[in-house]
C-alpha cells in the first residue's frame, strides 16, 4: 500500500494535510470527503474526491484514504473533447474563436493568418479519405511547429486552418506566414501502416494586421480574402494585407 505522502501530488500535500486535520478536529468526524490532486503512476495529476477515514485520535492520527470518484478527470476529458478537433488535435472552430478573441481590443498588434490546402479535393479523389486525413494531421503538426508557443492555431473546418499571432509586428507575422507556406511532405501509408510512398502538399496563406476597432470576424474575413488572392495568383504563396494595400510574398 502506498504512503499518503507518496500519493498526494507534492505541490498539494501541505494544503491537503492541513485541510484534513482541520475538518476532522472541527467536526469530530470519522469520515471526511476532500477534493484533492492525487499523483498518478504516469506523472499525471488527477483531481478527484478522496474519502479519509479517521481511525485513531490525537496525538496519533491515522488516515485511510480511498478514491471516491474520477469526476474531475471525466469533466476535463469532456471539456477537451468539446474544445478540440478530433482529427488533428488542434483547437476546433468554436474554441479557436473564443481564445483568439481574448487577444483583440488591446494596444498590442495582432496578426491573423488563414491557411487553405491547395488541391486537397484532388488528394482525396486520388488517394481516398484515409490519406486525406493523414494529410490534414501532418499539416496540423507542421503548423504547430511553425508558430510560437504564444500563437493560437485552429482548424476551422475541412482543409482550412487559422492562426492568430498576439503581440506581433508585421515583419514577424510575414516571417511566420512564409514558414507556414513551405511545402509539407506527407508519408502515405495504408490502413495497416505500410508505406505507400509520399506526396508534397502546398498551401495558400492570407494574412492581415489588426486595426483598432476591428473585430475578430472582420480580421479573419480580410485574411480569408488575402488567402483567396494567393490561390488566384497561383497557389503555394502568401498574400499579406497591411492597412493600405496587399503585399504578396514568395511562397
Amino acid at each position: 500500500m502506498e504512503k499518503l505522502v507518496d500519493v498526494i501530488a507534492p505541490t498539494n500535500l501541505t494544503n491537503f494535510l492541513v485541510k484534513s486535520f482541520i475538518l476532522v478536529s472541527v467536526y469530530t468526524a470519522t469520515h471526511v470527503t476532500v477534493t484533492q490532486a492525487v499523483a498518478t503512476r504516469v506523472d499525471d495529476t488527477l483531481h478527484t474526491q478522496v474519502l479519509l477515514t479517521f481511525l485513531i485520535g490525537a496525538p496519533f492520527s491515522l488516515f485511510v484514504m480511498s478514491i471516491m470518484s474520477v469526476q474531475r478527470r471525466l469533466k476535463s476529458r469532456l471539456r477537451r473533447l468539446a474544445e478540440t478537433d478530433a482529427l488533428t488535435g488542434l483547437r476546433n472552430r468554436a474554441q479557436f474563436l473564443k481564445v483568439a478573441a481574448l487577444h483583440l481590443g488591446g494596444d498590442q498588434p495582432v496578426a491573423a493568418l488563414m491557411i487553405d490546402l491547395d488541391h486537397f479535393k484532388a488528394i482525396n479523389d486520388r488517394y481516398g479519405h484515409y490519406v486525406g486525413d493523414l494529410t490534414l494531421q501532418q499539416v496540423a503538426r507542421h503548423l504547430q511547429t511553425s508558430v510560437r508557443a504564444s500563437d493560437i492555431v485552429g482548424r476551422l473546418g475541412g482543409e482550412e486552418f487559422a492562426v492568430v499571432l498576439p503581440n506581433t509586428m508585421v515583419e514577424t507575422a510575414q516571417h511566420v506566414a512564409k514558414r507556414i507556406c513551405r511545402p509539407v511532405r506527407v508519408q502515405i501509408t495504408d490502413a495497416d501502416g505500410k508505406p505507400q510512398g509520399a506526396l508534397e502538399v502546398t498551401m495558400s496563406v492570407g494574412g492581415v494586421m489588426n486595426l483598432p476597432g476591428k473585430s475578430l470576424i472582420d480580421l479573419l474575413k480580410q485574411a480569408d480574402d488575402a488567402m483567396y488572392q494567393a490561390k488566384h495568383s497561383g497557389r503555394a504563396r502568401v498574400v499579406f494585407y497591411d492597412s493600405t494595400s496587399p503585399t504578396q510574398l514568395a511562397g
